[in-house]
């Protein structure tokens, strides 16, 4: 759920997001194309991923879960996010075997939080979206048929999972695929994992305003900057006790 600035839960407080870069005078007259417009997207499109981090990664605690994750101004540290959640409270499932039965006792761990579809959303990497086309039940039926009976978009017609089990896929292009087997970074890599989550009960809190675009030229170095910057904030509205999101881990690379 996205709460817009006038409706925010008391507690929130919203942090910066901050994305930035610069180029010279000479680059931007010598470039084919419009460079400063080029740039101000891409530094969207990173500012973009910063905010997916923020929910996916962030983690308060100090060390962070995530050992190579160090900079006390990284975006993974300023919200305690789904990830770290799952871990410090031990809502967690392996994966190691990647079958439709593990995926459903993923759901079932939920329990009352699992028990609407449209509430729940599967977050991981582009393979693992993938790895879906294969899951097959006990009777070695795919699970995945390819027909708009059962995909929402055909999986035949598309080339992916857009829907498993009845719940949504969401994929982050820079989910970790460097984990341990317990779901986290500690230089141990060779596993992904996958999160399943009831969005009804996580908030991502912002600004109404759009994200501020602002450029800045510097005669003395020749150089213009552009820097992009939002507010946000993320958080979970029940005792951390109560399981709205379960972590699959341990799922082989």
């Amino acid at each position: 759920i996205l709460v817009g600035g006038a409706a925010l839960t008391p507690g929130f407080t919203r942090k910066r997001i901050v994305g930035s870069t610069h180029a010279s005078y000479d680059l931007e007259a010598d470039s084919i194309i419009p460079l400063a417009v080029w740039m101000r997207d891409e530094i969207s499109r990173g500012l973009g991923i910063g905010e997916e981090k923020f929910c996916v990664d962030g983690d308060t605690a100090s060390p962070h879960m995530d050992t190579d994750t160090t900079a006390t101004d990284d975006v993974r540290k300023q919200v305690l996010g789904l990830r770290a959640h799952a871990i410090d409270q031990s809502f967690t499932t392996s994966l190691a075997t990647f079958s439709v039965e593990n995926l459903n006792t993923m759901i079932r761990e939920l329990n009352a939080y699992g028990s609407n579809p449209s509430e729940l959303i599967w977050i991981g990497a582009p393979a693992e979206r993938t790895r879906l086309n294969t899951v097959v039940n006990a009777g070695n039926i795919p699970m995945v048929m390819g027909s708009s009976a059962t995909q929402p978009a055909a999986t035949i017609t598309n080339g992916f999972v857009s829907n498993f089990l009845g719940i949504d896929y969401v994929m982050m292009q820079t989910f970790r695929r460097d984990l341990n087997a317990s779901g986290w970074y500690d230089s141990t890599t060779g596993k992904t994992a996958l999160l399943l989550v009831n969005t009804r009960r996580w908030i991502l809190a912002y600004d109404n305003l759009t994200p501020t675009y602002e450029t800045m030229r510097w005669p003395r170095t020749q150089q213009f900057e552009i820097v992009v910057a939002m507010r946000r904030d993320f958080r979970n509205v029940d005792a951390s006790t109560e399981e709205n999101v379960e972590y699959g881990i341990n799922i082989t690379v």
